[in-house]
């Protein structure tokens, strides 16, 4: 099996500091453990630039999309962690299977109104991640093998600068008035 690489990075405690480098970038994602107000969160995991953005179409049902989904990770292929790494991610899926997606697996009852129009689901394939360990006090960037070293060079750039500065606060510049 095939073993991702790893880039040390300094460590976060908020993620929306590396975050911000990325929150404009196609797929980006962030699952945030809720540090410092939630305890028993360990992990940040954030990345963006899927290889492949997988929405259900209108006509699929769930086990085709499912059928889908394994095929397009089998594509990227297994790889393990280097040894001595604990961590929750080395590359694969990450998205949303909506309440609603239910309904293309089971029959179920049409009770709400899709008032958002999102798709029923959305994952992206990704093979990379920055993940910031809260136990470890430890932030690093994990490659998947299939991912082009001129992009993990890339990545590993963009992580290493500073941090961009802080939006200011939102306030208005006269009272507001009726339309």
């Amino acid at each position: 099996m095939l073993t991702c690489s790893v880039h040390p990075l300094p460590y976060h405690a908020n993620p929306a500091e590396y975050f911000a480098a990325i929150r404009h970038a196609p797929g980006a994602v962030l699952l945030d453990s809720g540090r410092p107000a939630a305890e028993r969160g360990r992990y940040d995991l954030l990345s963006a630039w899927p290889l492949q953005e997988l929405t259900v179409g209108p006509s699929e049902s769930g086990r085709e999309f499912l059928q889908r989904l394994r095929e397009n990770l089998n594509q990227l292929g297994n790889a393990s962690l280097p040894a001595n790494y604990e961590l929750p991610f080395a590359g694969g899926l990450i998205g949303y299977l909506s309440y609603d997606f239910g309904r293309r697996l089971e029959q179920l009852p049409a009770r709400s109104r899709d008032d958002l129009q999102l798709p029923d689901a959305q994952l992206g394939l990704y093979a990379w991640a920055l993940i910031s360990d809260h136990q470890q006090l430890t932030s690093q960037l994990v490659f998947h093998p299939r991912l082009a070293g001129g992009e993990r060079e890339r990545l590993i750039a963009l992580f290493s600068q500073p941090a961009p500065a802080a939006n200011p606060g939102f306030s208005l510049k006269r009272p507001m008035q009726p339309d």
